[in-house]
């Protein structure tokens, strides 16, 4: 499946003659590894959902209840990249129809697929429970490829949760069987490892594995986790003191998410022209009564192509004026949100309760206080036993009463604090700090990290909400 040359121009050929073949399995085939393409190779999400609701259509026609189970999965893999838990539903209807029909193989993906969700939505005990059910549907426990899947997803909620040991430890068993894993999972293992290397304080090791993470994806033509390596490399060479290397790899990161943003504009237009001839031509086809339209026709069209371009030009404006216009009003709903909390915060007292939620409160309000006053948020290598170390406390106590009195698990919570001093200072017009350096000097790891935390507190990304603070003209920090 990772030779996408090959796999594009098999796809070519049946594309060709799918109209005429009755197998609706080769149609749900054919749309499935289109699907699959549209991501690891282009990253382009809408035209891997067209491809899977039109193999979801050939499997409903034919009543293939099994069929489903891949299909949704696939699906639900699309709301994972995207960091979308809006994904859980359709893990869950894959999950019960598998358990229906008894097929242990889907009721594994199902499974994980809803660990998955749980972790995007920051239910740990959801994803954890799923995944101790997928446990339970791995055939064999030695060199399993689901059991792999299964170490990474363990390894991924323990790192979530700041238990960085355990998450070693899966990674680890990965590890150990590494050069027999699908190239996708070895990427997948080499971008989280190196992630947890970077929380622990070692950098050479994430940078090796960055590196071969690397070159991996270019050897195997795969961009799907390409940004996530230069993003890392970047950062580690920042981190030793090689500008000139980091700002290299900074450039690349950059310049290939551009890239990917303009194929996305060009895909998308594309596809608009395409179906404004569409139309054209099924109207053109109901004027040929008269005899004269093959000359008429002519004038039809280049009038239509022009009405057609400035149509898509307005739309264009009118669609990035609604933009700028949703990141002002996202800017100043987060602001009036983050005022009233700050005055709900001030009346709020809480009330007694018994002796252990009386320790845990204390408890928390003690690690709010070491964060407000010493702002220890910043250490990028702060985990959940660091700051238990702080309080004289153990980690068990400190997630349970972080969960308790936050709503959140230690790394949102712990990305809560250097958030709200990224605001801030995106907030303050006299603090012109570029972002990364920003990104770093609040705790952040990675800009990469830094812009999904910070786009997913905020709905809109860093740099539009510095601008937009600008534009508002006041300050609520």
């Amino acid at each position: 499946m990772e030779d996408f040359g090959r796999c594009e121009e098999e796809l070519s050929r049946i594309g060709k003659v799918l109209p005429q073949v009755s197998d609706y399995h080769i149609g749900l085939i054919f749309h499935n590894v289109s699907a699959i393409l549209c991501l690891k190779r282009e990253l382009n999400y809408s035209k891997a959902l067209y491809h899977l609701n039109e193999a979801v259509d050939c499997a409903g026609e034919a009543g293939d209840s099994l069929a489903l189970c891949p299909l949704l999965c696939n699906m639900v893999s699309i709301y994972y990249e995207r960091e979308d838990a809006a994904g859980m539903p359709l893990a869950i209807r894959a999950y019960r129809i598998a358990k229906a029909e008894n097929d242990t193989n889907n009721m594994f993906y199902g499974a994980v697929m809803a660990a998955q969700m749980g972790i995007v939505a920051g239910d740990y005990r959801i994803a954890e429970a799923y995944a101790d059910s997928a446990s339970r549907y791995v055939p064999s426990r030695e060199n399993s490829s689901q059991e792999a899947l299964l170490q990474l997803l363990h390894g991924e909620i323990y790192y979530e949760t700041g238990d960085y040991a355990k998450a070693d430890s899966a990674y680890s068993r990965f590890a150990s069987r590494l050069d027999s894993q699908e190239p996708g999972l070895r990427l997948e293992y080499m971008y989280k490892q190196g992630c947890l290397e970077l929380a622990w304080g070692n950098p050479e090791r994430a940078r090796r594995l960055f590196e071969d993470g690397l070159a991996l994806s270019y050897s195997i033509d795969n961009i799907e986790d390409r940004h996530h390596f230069l993003s890392g490399l970047s950062d580690f060479y920042s981190s030793v003191g090689d500008d000139r290397t980091a700002l290299s790899y900074y450039k690349e990161y950059h310049h290939l998410l551009d890239s990917l943003s303009l194929l996305t504009k060009e895909r998308d237009f594309h596809n608009l022209l395409m179906n404004y001839q569409k139309m054209g031509y099924e109207e053109k086809v109901h004027r040929q009564e008269m005899e004269n339209e093959r000359v008429r026709s002519k004038y039809v069209i280049i009038f239509s192509a022009f009405i057609l371009v400035s149509s898509l030009s307005a739309g264009l404006w009118f669609l990035y004026r609604r933009r700028n216009r949703m990141y002002r009003q996202l800017v100043e709903q987060h602001q009036r949100f983050l005022h009233r909390a700050e005055i709900s915060a001030c009346e709020t007292a809480v009330g007694p309760g018994t002796e252990d939620n009386e320790k845990s409160r204390s408890l928390f309000m003690e690690a709010e206080k070491i964060m407000s006053r010493d702002k220890i948020y910043r250490q990028n290598d702060l985990s959940l036993e660091k700051l238990a170390d702080i309080l004289q406390s153990n980690r068990s106590y400190v997630s349970s009463a972080i969960n308790q009195y936050s709503g959140m698990s230690f790394t949102q919570w712990l990305n809560s604090w250097r958030i709200k001093e990224a605001i801030a200072r995106l907030s303050d017009p006299a603090d012109t700090a570029p972002l990364k350096a920003i990104s770093d000097e609040v705790g952040f790891n990675t800009i990469a990290v830094f812009y999904k935390a910070f786009q997913k507190e905020t709905g809109c990304p860093p740099a539009k909400y510095r601008k937009e603070m600008r534009n508002i003209g006041h300050i609520s920090y």
